[in-house]
């Protein structure tokens, strides 16, 4: 498993399947998918049920913008099957770079990121008898991102065991010869 597969999964963050359908007017060349970004190497095109070749389209992952050569004809079904994440594997491997490589440290920055945008996205939003709470599942995922920061000191801590936890140093000559003459007074009791 690599570092950004494990960071998915601390942040449940794993590929989605996802569906976008449309309908050709045989001069509409762009479509957009709903949801992005796209994972590479998992969309398939479908005209009326007819897999299309990949040199027919282009698809930008980031963007979701799916660009063919020639226009789907009027009334003819546009199927779009994909895998999409929350985060592109570009991010994660920025939290990794940002983060010397700490895997929860990185997780926890991907978690604030993903907080931060269902906070704007969702809002606190009651219509009717569904309610949405964005700000709560932000403050959830925010207090997993501290869990993961907290974590990753924990062990940062736990490596230095045994280590020096202070030292003196002398700068003057009677300093120096104080420190000397309470080593060889704590020696000599």
């Amino acid at each position: 498993m690599t570092d950004i597969d494990t960071i998915r999964t601390i942040t449940a963050d794993p590929p989605v399947y996802d569906r976008a359908t449309s309908m050709g007017d045989g001069t509409q060349v762009e479509f957009l998918l709903p949801n992005v970004p796209v994972v590479s190497g998992s969309a398939n095109v479908y005209f009326d049920g007819v897999l299309q070749a990949p040199a027919g389209y282009t698809l930008e992952m980031a963007t979701g913008r799916l660009v063919f050569i020639a226009a789907p004809g009027a009334g003819v079904e546009v199927v779009a099957t994909y895998n999409h994440t929350l985060l592109s594997d570009t991010d994660i491997q920025t939290f990794l770079d940002l983060n010397t490589a700490n895997i929860r440290l990185a997780a926890a920055d991907a978690l604030d990121t993903i907080a931060s945008s269902e906070a704007l996205v969702q809002k606190k939003i009651t219509h009717l008898d569904l309610q949405t709470d964005g700000p709560a599942v932000a403050r959830a995922l925010r207090e997993h991102a501290k869990m993961l920061r907290q974590l990753a000191t924990d062990e940062d801590f736990a490596d230095q065991e045994g280590l020096i936890d202070y030292a003196e140093m002398a700068i003057p000559v009677f300093a120096e010869r104080d420190i000397w003459y309470r080593a060889w007074v704590e020696a000599a009791e």
